[in-house]
């Protein structure tokens, strides 16, 4: 039987994921990569996978076993009674027996078809937890990260309104302002401490998330560190490429064609003869047989050895009185198919057809991955453009209430015309924090769709 690529690299998963816990991951200061260490051990839909995954390599060790010897104790007995009084005839039988499955021939067999499918499932499944996991905790990784920089910008603002505030107050007292402009001093110290409560809040939360994510208790005290990616490092022609190299459809699609032409290669064992095989040698004390049994266009060579103990007389009723006498029997049966209506040509049609189709299904999950993949890219660029625009918008909000503010000084702004830039500044800022979570969440979109995450 040929290996199948997609076995192989299961069996190197399964070694994988059978690695112990890292207990230097588990330390209160996390970093990304701790994290990703940590997900792929105790997320728990990557290990409910990982167990299915062990599921079906039992399974394969359970059809393997059709190709190993069997060896069986064998015994029994039979007596008959008449009506007299006393028994007319004993046998008894003792034996050590010997199986082996030699070779098959033709269609495979369908419990081998059935374990490839589900080794498959269960490969791409995991695959898919694991890049599922891995996504979700860069992500929350890093919009954890950039929410702890902007609690702490906010609370640069912070210091800087309230030591406008005491500017304001010391001012007012010697009569340079007016109370109104000590007012909305103490606003924007208060908005400001309204918004950091609010992204303090959204930490909790995302923290929370995060650690469950990774399997850890909820209410751990760890601190995530870290920075954030500067930009995606990888161009828009090469991201496709390695999409495409890694994209679970593409590769189910790719393993839906080659089945499909293993299939349409099976048609021809339709043309093959219907053939029953059966040799027999049999002695006083050993017997030893070989069989070849069809079934569903799937033949099987076994071969069976026997060492008796106890010797059952109805079989060997020959050897009573010949010690060394050999009983030898082959028997063949053969059916060769002439005619069956054309139902072979229009089986190959139908497979041809599928396989056809398969190839189609293919050639669409490659368009579907490649334009999937550009769809994201653009999204990152103009995330990223967006990000640019909104910096430049903020610096210009704050530089406009700055102006605003000397203006007033001198009698040619109003308190509405400073109020309604104070306001703008914060709206701007709340916008450039939206546009961070943004590019955050685009790259890492990116990330997931290339299932590249180191």
């Amino acid at each position: 039987m040929a290996a199948d690529p997609v076995l192989l690299a299961l069996a190197l998963l399964g070694q994988l994921a059978a690695v112990p816990e890292r207990s230097d991951a588990l330390h209160d200061r996390l970093t990304l990569e701790d994290c990703t260490g940590v997900a792929l051990e105790r997320n728990r839909d990557v290990r409910t996978a990982r167990l299915e995954m062990e599921r079906i390599a039992a399974d394969a060790g359970i059809e393997r076993a059709r190709f190993l010897p069997r060896v069986d104790a064998v015994g029994g007995m039979d007596r008959t009674f008449t009506g007299s009084s006393s028994a007319q005839a004993l046998d008894k039988e003792g034996a050590l027996r010997w199986t082996q499955r030699l070779l098959e021939l033709g269609r495979e067999a369908a419990s081998s078809v059935n374990l490839r499918a589900a080794r498959r499932k269960a490969f791409f499944d995991y695959q898919d937890r694991v890049a599922d996991a891995l996504s979700g905790v860069r992500e929350g990784f890093f919009l954890l990260i950039n929410r702890q920089e902007q609690i702490r910008q906010r609370r640069d603002n912070l210091r800087n309104f309230e030591e406008n505030l005491t500017r304001q107050r010391e001012r007012f007292e010697r009569g340079l302002v007016i109370k109104a402009d000590v007012l909305t001093a103490e606003l924007s110290v208060r908005e400001e401490e309204l918004r950091i409560n609010s992204l303090e809040r959204v930490h909790f939360r995302q923290r929370m998330d995060l650690l469950d994510l990774l399997g850890l208790e909820v209410g751990r005290t760890a601190e995530f560190v870290g920075s954030l990616e500067p930009e995606f490092p990888f161009g828009q022609g090469e991201a496709v490429a390695v999409a495409l190299e890694r994209a679970g459809s593409v590769a189910l699609a790719e393993e839906a064609v080659r089945e499909r032409r293993r299939v349409l290669r099976e048609v021809g064992t339709r043309w093959w003869p219907d053939l029953s095989f059966n040799a027999r040698a049999d002695s006083r004390e050993d017997a030893v047989r070989l069989d070849l049994l069809g079934a569903q266009r799937t033949w099987g060579l076994d071969l069976t050895a026997e060492h008796f103990f106890e010797r059952p007389q109805a079989r060997f009723q020959t050897f009573r009185n010949a010690e060394d006498e050999v009983n030898w029997f082959v028997g063949m049966d053969l059916v060769l198919p002439l005619f069956d209506g054309l139902s072979r040509d229009h089986e190959r049609r139908r497979e041809r057809a599928a396989l056809r189709q398969a190839e189609v299904a293919l050639q669409e999950a490659v368009a579907d991955v490649e334009l999937g993949m550009r769809k994201a890219y653009q999204d990152y660029l103009e995330a990223q453009e967006e990000l640019r625009i909104q910096m430049k918008t903020l610096d210009i909000a704050r530089e406009r209430l700055s102006i605003t503010l000397e203006l007033k000084q001198y009698g040619r702004a109003s308190d509405n015309e400073v109020e309604t830039f104070r306001q703008r500044l914060f709206i701007e800022q709340d916008a450039l924090f939206r546009q961070q979570d943004n590019l955050i969440r685009t790259m890492e979109r990116l990330r997931r769709l290339m299932r590249k995450f180191d």
